[in-house]
């Protein structure tokens, strides 16, 4: 927890001063040393809207969901996090589904991650083959 107090000084402060070609995630790879489970913590925490002054938010601050997955998500009715998480990640697939019949099992997985906070990596084992399972029977 130390090292992300510190890192969020430093990011806060290359971005008080606007260091030219400062990049945030040049900071953190000087920061830690490219130590990988770190730094997906770190871009969760960036992406999340956790990092003060941060002006990301909502769906696409949420870990796994970018540009596509957002925008199928508001498509579908989902327009924040809690709606996510209070609609769950296998509905709201079924849903996507509905309007993008080609939805994987890799965004299933991203949809049960972003509705839990952690990245689709993270996910259990035991979480992976409940969504598998859950897949292979559509």
């Amino acid at each position: 927890m130390k090292r992300i107090n510190r890192l969020r000084r430093s990011i806060r402060f290359a971005f008080a001063r606007k260091t030219p070609g400062a990049s945030i995630l040049g900071l953190i790879y000087r920061f830690f040393g490219a130590f990988h489970e770190e730094l997906d913590d770190l871009q969760f925490l960036l992406r999340g809207g956790l990092i003060k002054g941060d002006k990301m938010g909502g769906l696409s601050g949420l870990p796994n969901v970018g540009k596509v997955l957002e925008k199928n998500l508001m498509e579908i009715g989902i327009n924040t996090p809690e709606e996510l998480r209070d609609i769950g990640a296998k509905e709201a697939f079924l849903r996507i589904r509905l309007i993008d019949p080609g939805a994987c099992l890799h965004m299933l997985y991203g949809l049960q991650g972003a509705a839990e906070g952690i990245r689709y990596t993270a996910l259990s084992d035991a979480a992976k083959d409940d969504l598998r399972r859950f897949f292979n029977s559509l």
